[in-house]
C-alpha cells in the first residue's frame, strides 16, 4: 500500500488506532500528527500494558480496554514484520473489523516524508557550528550513539558546538533532545552488505542515492564553516567526502567490527582508502584497532568511550548478601551477543545443585531468536530461574540488584554494559574476547573465562555465589577502576585534544602551501 491509499483509508473513519507503541508505532504517530490526523487518533494499543500510561503524547491502552471501538476505529498495525500476523490474528479474536499493517513500502515512504519535513519546520539555529556529527544510527539502545551524545555535552565545556546528522527515522530522538543536541535529519545508505546474502549490486544502486546526501552535507559544511566532519561509525561514508570536497578535516571513529554483526564492505578497496584519507582514526579499543584489513594502524589513536559516573554509579555493599542470587545480561538478544551460553551454564548449575538464582536478560531481539531461547530454556526446565525482560529504560535500578553481570559476547567492540555494570558495583564475568579483557583484569577487577566453554562460565558463577567476601573485593576493585578510567569526562578531554592537533596541522599545511606560492 503506497500512501496516497493510505491516506484514503484513513479519511473513512474517525477514530485511529496504532497498535504497538515502539519505534514504528512512534513515526506513525508522528506521521499522522503531520498529516493533521492527530485528532483522529485514540490512542496507541499494546498486547500487556504496563507501567506507561503515555507514549508519544498519547494514552496507552490494552488491546481489551479498547473493545467498544472494534466496530468503528481503524486499527493501524504498527509492529515488525514479523509480529503483524500474530496481533492480526489477535485483533480477530477480539473482533476488531478495520485493520491494516504498515508494509515495508508505506514505511519507507512515512520514514521519507517525516525526515524531510522535519528538516525543513526546524531549521539549524546555530549560526556557525565546530563539529557535524555523522551519527551511527538512530537508536536510543546503540552504544555508539549513546557516547557519541555524552560526547556533544562534554564538548561544550570546552566551547565547542555540535550538530548531529542523523541519517534514519529510530528512536533517538529523545536522547538528543534531553541532552538539548541540536540535530537534523539527512536521508543516507549505509555502505556495508550482508554476508549472508550476495547483494553488492544491489547496494551500489542504493548507493547511489547518497549523491543527494553529500550536497546537503556540503551545504551545511559552507553555511554554518563547520570545521570538523566527526564520523562516528563504520558503516557510513557520506560526511567523509563531504569535508574532503570542502577541505576540511575528518576524525573517523571506529565503533563496531561489521564482520562479527554480519557485515562487510560493498567496495572494500575504495573503503579502506577512504578511512585511511582521514586526518585522525579513533578505535575504541585495541582489539577494533586490529579488526580491519588494510587500516593504516599506525595512524589510529585508541580512545576508551566514557560512560556517565551519575547515571550508573551506586554507593552500596558490592554484593547484595542475600538470596535469589541475581544474574543479569544486558544487551541485544542476538546470536553473537552469547544469550544461549549463558543458558547453557544456568542448565549445568542447576545440574550441579544450584536452586537459589535467577537470570535476567534485558535487551529486545528479533522474534526468531526470543523464540529459539524460550525454547532451550523450556527443554532444560529453567522456566522458574530465567526469564526475558525485553528492553528496560531504567537498567540501573536493574543493576542495583544484581550480584553479577554476565558479558558473553563473540567480540565487544568496547563494552559499554560492562563498564556500566562495573560502575553499578556488579562483579561482571566476561568472556576472554574481543574488548572485554581490555575491561577487566581477570580475578582484580572482574572475571574472564573461555568463551563457547559454558562450563567454566558456571564455575565462576558458582565461585562467587559460594565465596561472596573476595568476590566483593573484586567488584569494588572493577568498580574503582571503571570510576577513574572510563569516564565520559575523560574521554572528551581526549578527543578535544586530537581535534586541536587536527586543526593546527591543517593550519600548518594551508601556511606552507601559503609560503610556496610565488
Amino acid at each position: 500500500m503506497d500512501e496516497t491509499e493510505f491516506i484514503g483509508k484513513i479519511k473513512l473513519y474517525d477514530h485511529i488506532i496504532v497498535y504497538g507503541a515502539g519505534m514504528v508505532g512512534s513515526l506513525v504517530c508522528k506521521w499522522l500528527k503531520m498529516m493533521s490526523f492527530h485528532n483522529r487518533m485514540t490512542g496507541f494499543a499494546v498486547s500487556k500494558k504496563g507501567r506507561e500510561q503515555l507514549y508519544c503524547g498519547e494514552p496507552v491502552f490494552g488491546i481489551e480496554e479498547l473493545l467498544p471501538y472494534r466496530e468503528s476505529a481503524l486499527v493501524i498495525i504498527a509492529t515488525m514484520p514479523e509480529l503483524q500476523k500474530e496481533i492480526a490474528d489477535r485483533l480477530s479474536e477480539y473482533r476488531f473489523q478495520n485493520a491494516v499493517p504498515i508494509d515495508q513500502m508505506l514505511y519507507h515512504g512515512m520514514e521519507q516524508r517525516y525526515m524531510l519535513e522535519f528538516a525543513s519546520r526546524h531549521p539549524v539555529r546555530q549560526k556557525k557550528i565546530d563539529l557535524l556529527f555523522m551519527a551511527s544510527d538512530n537508536n536510543s539502545s546503540s552504544g555508539a550513539f549513546l557516547c557519541m551524545a555524552d560526547l556533544c555535552v562534554e564538548l561544550r565545556k570546552y566551547g565547542m558546538s555540535s550538530l548531529v546528522i542523523l541519517p534514519e527515522y529510530g528512536n533517538g530522538e529523545p536522547v538528543l533532545e534531553k541532552r538539548e543536541i541540536e540535530y537534523t535529519y539527512i536521508a543516507s545508505e549505509h555502505w556495508a552488505c550482508l554476508r549472508k546474502k550476495p547483494e553488492r549490486r544491489e547496494k551500489e544502486a542504493a548507493l547511489a542515492g547518497n549523491k543527494e546526501a553529500i550536497e546537503k552535507i556540503a551545504h551545511l559544511i559552507e553555511k554554518y564553516q563547520v570545521k570538523i566532519v566527526h564520523n562516528n561509525t563504520t558503516y557510513t561514508y557520506v560526511g567523509a567526502v563531504a569535508a574532503h570536497r570542502m577541505d576540511i578535516p575528518v576524525v573517523w571513529h571506529l565503533r563496531e567490527n561489521i564482520r562479527i554483526q554480519g557485515f562487510d564492505f560493498a567496495d572494500p578497496e575504495r573503503a579502506m582508502g577512504l578511512i585511511n584519507q582521514s586526518d585522525r582514526i579513533l578505535a575504541v579499543s585495541k582489539y577494533i584497532k586490529t579488526c580491519m584489513d588494510k587500516l593504516d594502524s599506525d595512524r589510529v589513536q585508541v580512545v576508551y568511550d566514557g560512560v556517565s559516573i551519575e547515571n550508573y554509579y551506586i554507593n552500596r555493599p558490592v554484593l547484595k548478601n542475600t538470596f535469589p542470587f541475581v544474574i543479569t545480561m544486558v544487551g541485544a538478544v542476538a546470536e553473537h551477543k552469547g544469550q544461549r551460553e549463558l543458558i547453557e551454564a544456568a542448565k549445568v548449575l542447576k545440574q550441579r545443585g544450584y536452586r537459589d538464582f535467577v537470570i535476567r536478560f534485558i535487551g529486545k531481539g528479533k522474534n526468531e531468536d526470543l523464540t529459539a531461547l524460550e525454547g532451550l530454556v523450556k527443554e532444560y526446565r529453567l522456566e522458574e530461574y530465567v526469564s526475558f525482560l525485553g528492553r528496560q529504560e531504567e537498567i540501573r535500578e536493574f543493576y542495583a540488584q544484581t550480584d553479577v553481570a554476565v558479558v558473553c559476547s563473540e567480540a565487544e567492540p568496547f563494552g559499554r554494559v560492562t563498564v556500566e555494570a562495573q560502575l553499578a558495583g556488579c562483579l561482571v564475568i566476561g568472556a576472554d574476547t574481543g574488548a572485554t579483557p581490555e575491561l577487566i583484569q581477570d580475578g582484580r577487577t572482574g572475571m574472564l573465562y573461555r568463551r563457547g566453554d559454558y562450563s567454566a562460565l558456571a564455575d565462576k558463577i558458582a565461585y562467587v555465589m559460594e565465596n561472596p567476601e573476595p568476590a566483593a573485593v573484586i567488584a569494588l576493585a572493577g568498580q574503582e577502576h571503571a570510576y577513574d578510567t572510563y569516564t565520559k569526562e575523560r574521554n572528551a578531554m581526549e578527543i578535544a585534544g586530537i581535534y586541536e592537533e587536527v586543526l593546527r596541522d591543517r593550519e600548518r599545511q594551508r601556511k606552507s602551501l601559503t609560503d610556496l606560492e610565488p
